[in-house]
């Protein structure tokens, strides 16, 4: 391994989390639609929109870090594993989805932060 693929790959799993912890802190609680009005709804994230913004986007940077951690697990898990094991594939997938599926509710966040005070 050289230098860089050393230290590097278990620094982005450290900095995914670090990123997603302070994001979803950021971001705060989304209101219960179930239980809170629609104005109460549409107030948190009319009010909170800047921090909701740079809580989507610090989730949003952790999933790249965490693409490459996975790949670095998976490569790790290939090179421990006999021929034909699946192991290395289904860790990588797994951590694909989770980016995905943080990144789509970061985006989603995002854009609710963003257009809610054009709502009247």
């Amino acid at each position: 391994m050289g230098k860089v693929s050393a230290w590097f790959p278990p620094l982005c799993g450290i900095l995914f989390v670090v990123l997603i912890v302070v994001g979803f802190a950021l971001s705060g609680d989304t209101p219960d639609a179930t239980e809170d009005s629609a104005e109460e709804v549409l107030a948190h994230y009319v009010d909170d929109d800047d921090k909701i913004a740079v809580g989507s986007i610090l989730i949003g940077l952790g999933c790249v870090f965490l693409l490459f951690f996975a790949g670095w697990l998976r490569k790790l898990l290939r090179d421990a594993e006999d021929e034909g094991g699946i192991l290395s594939a289904v860790t990588f997938g797994g951590g694909v989805l989770a980016a995905v599926g943080f990144a789509t509710a970061a985006a989603f966040s995002f854009a609710i932060a963003d257009v809610a005070d054009n709502i009247e």
